[in-house]
């Protein structure tokens, strides 16, 4: 009866990982019985969806800070790129170095490892939290709110169709910004057309900025 109350994050939780911790040989996905790892999952997609790329390092490299400043600077990072390992009480005597130790970093060291991490959790979002969503979904354990805020970031129809054409969340937030949403628009046949005034706005943005937008428009 608290099912509609909870996040889909911690749905995944109970439904899939909650009394099966020590069965589950995925450890990263097993690392979502941990709050403190669904909690960062929440904030990762949320900031996903809706900011750029710069904006994403600023603020995991802020979150590291506050890590490394706790009473717990042990970050996962996988067995790439990590240098210590630690027992869980899933895993007991568990030897594999899966950890940074933030607290231990410089400034330059946080850029790189943001960038680092980024990286890695869009692609366990993309091909693993991502998966269980729409298993939920598609049993109709979620609504579609749910599905499409955090599949797509939004409830706007608009916007989920621009994510389906290959518009990321934060190009789309971007554009949304500078006043363009309403400069581009769909024809009868559902392909994407732009006006006079959309291509007139090209021509005053940086390269970087117009080379992602004419990859798709």
């Amino acid at each position: 009866n608290k099912w509609e109350d909870k996040r889909v994050l911690d749905k995944i939780y109970n439904l899939f990982i909650k009394g099966l911790d020590n069965e589950i040989k995925n450890f990263e996905f097993s690392r979502l019985s941990n709050e403190k790892a669904r909690n960062f999952y929440e904030m990762h997609i949320k900031n996903n969806h809706t900011k750029t790329l710069k904006e994403n390092i600023n603020l995991t490299v802020k979150y590291f800070k506050g890590r490394a400043k706790s009473a717990d600077s042990l970050f996962y990072f996988g067995d790439t790129y990590s240098e210590v390992a630690r027992e869980t009480e899933s895993y007991k005597e568990y030897q594999k170095k899966v950890y940074v130790n933030l607290e231990k970093k410089n400034e330059e060291q946080l850029v790189n490892l943001a960038i680092v991490k980024l990286k890695i959790e869009n692609d366990f979002v993309s091909f693993i939290i991502n998966k269980f969503i729409l298993m939920m979904y598609d049993y109709d354990l979620i609504s579609d709110d749910e599905y499409n805020l955090y599949i797509y970031g939004t409830l706007d129809k608009k916007k989920i169709k621009l994510t389906k054409f290959g518009l990321s969340g934060n190009l789309i937030s971007r554009l949304e910004s500078d006043g363009q949403m309403e400069n581009i628009t769909f024809d009868e046949y559902g392909n994407l057309q732009t006006n006079e005034e959309f291509e007139e706005f090209k021509k005053s943005i940086d390269d970087f900025y117009r080379f992602q937008i004419n990859r798709i428009l």
